[in-house]
């Protein structure tokens, strides 16, 4: 038997524990170390558990009449419409083209992008060049909420629109 304290420690929970796969009683931390060991070389995933159960049942640690139980989280679907989160959906909405009226870059490094038609945009992440005024703008939903604009030939980036309360 190992002579560290951990496993000592678990040899004598094992003493009180019935001999493992060949059920006989334990009279000793030697016998119970090797009811335990004998459950751990066991390949099995399912028969591991089988025999560790059969110990602990045979040392009355555990109830017979108690079945294992398998938890299984239901699909992501069921648990976002169990707690009310709407599931995401690609490509929702439609796209528009807007035409960009006045274009800036603000104090934190986005975007600041006013259509001819007076809404505002701004980039969600800072760092993108600065598009000219009059180009074309596409916007359109993004997958998981949000909106993804494209200036011209430039890479989609995603953008939200400019309300009170939005970041």
């Amino acid at each position: 038997m190992p002579s560290s304290p951990v496993c000592a420690a678990l040899g004598l929970i094992a003493l009180g524990l019935a001999g493992g796969a060949a059920a006989a009683p334990i009279s000793g931390a030697q016998d119970g170390w090797a009811a335990i060991t004998a459950c751990a070389r066991t390949p099995d995933d399912e028969a591991r558990r089988d025999c560790m159960d059969g110990v602990l049942r045979r040392a009355g640690m555990l109830s017979s009449g108690l079945p294992r139980t398998v938890v299984v989280p239901p699909p992501v679907e069921e648990r976002r419409r169990l707690l009310g989160v709407p599931l995401p959906t690609a490509g929702t909405g439609e796209a528009r083209d807007v035409t960009l009226g006045r274009t800036r870059i603000d104090g934190e490094g986005r975007l600041e992008l006013v259509t001819t038609e007076g809404e505002t945009w701004r980039s969600r992440d800072p760092g993108l060049e600065l598009p000219r005024t009059g180009q074309t703008m596409n916007i359109q939903p993004a997958d998981l909420g949000g909106y993804e604009c494209r200036v011209s030939r430039w890479e989609a980036f995603l953008c939200r629109p400019d309300r009170p309360g939005v970041r």
